[in-house]
């Protein structure tokens, strides 16, 4: 999936990110959609860093960031729903809707 492929649906995210600010990996929890006999979900992290100034999240970064963990789980779906800070990872968890 080519970048250009996203539709943002949203760039707000719940009230654990506003106060953050720095450099976050994006995740997510899915399956491997490219093995067609994968049945436990993993967390994936883009290699790219997404940047959280001034409480808003850089949609460029955030586009590409979504666009790497598509190309590591196979998933088709290209409308990014819903994001939130993980504390434990420390990584923005993205929910993917088709």
């Amino acid at each position: 999936m080519l970048v250009e492929d996203f539709e943002v649906l949203t760039t707000t995210v719940d009230n654990t990110l506003d106060q953050l600010t720095g450099k976050f990996r994006l995740s997510v929890n899915s399956l491997d959609y490219r093995d067609n006999t994968a049945d436990a979900f993993q967390d994936y992290f883009s290699d790219t860093w997404v940047r959280v100034e001034n409480n808003e999240i850089i949609v460029n970064d955030l586009i590409k960031a979504a666009a790497e963990l598509h190309l590591q789980t196979g998933y088709w779906g290209r409308y990014i729903e819903r994001l939130t800070y993980d504390t434990e990872t420390n990584s923005i968890q993205v929910e993917f809707g088709s």
